[in-house]
């Protein structure tokens, strides 16, 4: 799970981080960072992704690796083939 502060959008790793984080006093608060809607995928997952990932949603549930795929990265013109591992 991602603890990512809403207003620097920096992954606290923990949720204790995260607490301390939001807790700081006025002056030491850190500054706003506008993320466009196009967000980097590399960021992290939103709960958007996450909801869709665990199935919470009726018919949204993953059913194979395009559509993981292009859950994760939307703006990718070509799916990658993944790695068989051997």
């Amino acid at each position: 799970m991602f603890f990512a502060c809403p207003r620097c959008k920096q992954d606290m790793g923990t949720k204790e981080a995260f607490d301390d984080h939001l807790a700081v006093a006025n002056e030491q608060i850190c500054n706003f960072l506008e993320v466009p809607s196009s967000a980097n995928p590399e960021d992290g997952i939103t709960s958007r992704i996450e909801d869709i990932l665990i199935g919470r949603k009726a018919g949204s549930k993953i059913d194979s690796w395009e559509n993981l795929w292009r859950l994760l990265f939307p703006i990718d013109a070509q799916v990658k083939i993944p790695d068989s591992g051997t």
